[in-house]
């Protein structure tokens, strides 16, 4: 880890539990969601983890994942900070994106309808997971490169920034030995470290797709520089079955 000039925090990033896709509802932990956040918990907890500040994005699956974990840290009888909810610790507005522009751009472009057909094909599970990715990521590589017109969406250049800022808006957190832990989506995770690394759009987005649900990223944050200092890491999900990426 390269030194840094001042005093060193630590910023740690959780991607939510497993939301629930293919649902009426995306924006709801699933059971096995759930689940990942206790455990997490239940790890932190063991391992007396502790923090002097708590934040969380506005989305539900985000706040239920803080609650969770909070709520395991009450069991327990053990200390957790009260959870702020931060707007710049949303996701990027991807699933108003999809909805409002993907029957457009499938009338418009031949890949996309192509990639559609197989997605509405498949028999559900795995497959049907991956069929979704190749859909997102087609329509995000077409969002960064400003290839679809939709104005009343955050834009992908404003959506890194306000990542960027909320970070830079945490109080205190250049003050040395000072944790904060952010409950976030992998969108927001993957802006994070495109700051932190100055990564393109294009590995940005492709690391945003490889970000597992309850996975834990730490940043190491200085006056002058963010540096990486863990990523991805799932120490709480031993069992691969419990290891999901959407």
């Amino acid at each position: 880890m390269p030194c840094h000039d001042g005093a060193v925090g630590t910023l740690i990033l959780v991607r939510h539990g497993q939301a629930s896709l293919f649902s009426d509802d995306y924006d709801r932990l699933s059971p096995l969601g759930e689940r990942q956040a206790r455990l997490l918990g239940e790890h932190w907890v063991t391992h007396d983890v502790a923090f002097d500040e708590a934040v969380s994005g506005p989305r539900k699956r985000q706040r239920d994942t803080a609650r969770i974990v909070a709520e395991v840290y009450a069991e327990k009888g053990k200390p957790f900070p009260e959870v702020r909810q931060l707007a710049d610790f949303d996701e990027m507005h991807a699933e108003e994106l999809l909805r409002t522009t993907l029957p457009k751009l499938v009338e418009q472009h031949a890949s996309l309808r192509a990639l559609m057909t197989d997605l509405s094909e498949t028999s559900g599970g795995e497959q049907a997971l991956r069929g979704f990715q190749r859909v997102f990521e087609a329509v995000m590589r077409m969002w960064i490169k400003g290839e679809i017109d939709a104005p009343h969406i955050e834009s992908w250049q404003a959506f890194c920034g306000r990542v960027s800022a909320g970070i830079g808006n945490l109080r205190a957190l250049d003050q040395r030995g000072r944790r904060i832990v952010a409950f976030t989506s992998g969108g927001t995770i993957a802006a994070a470290l495109k700051a932190s690394l100055e990564l393109s759009d294009e590995k940005m987005l492709d690391l945003s797709g490889v970000i597992r649900n309850a996975s834990i990223t730490e940043i190491a944050v200085s006056r002058t520089r963010m540096t990486p200092i863990l990523f991805n890491a799932l120490p709480h999900l031993g069992d691969p079955s419990l290891v999901t990426s959407r």
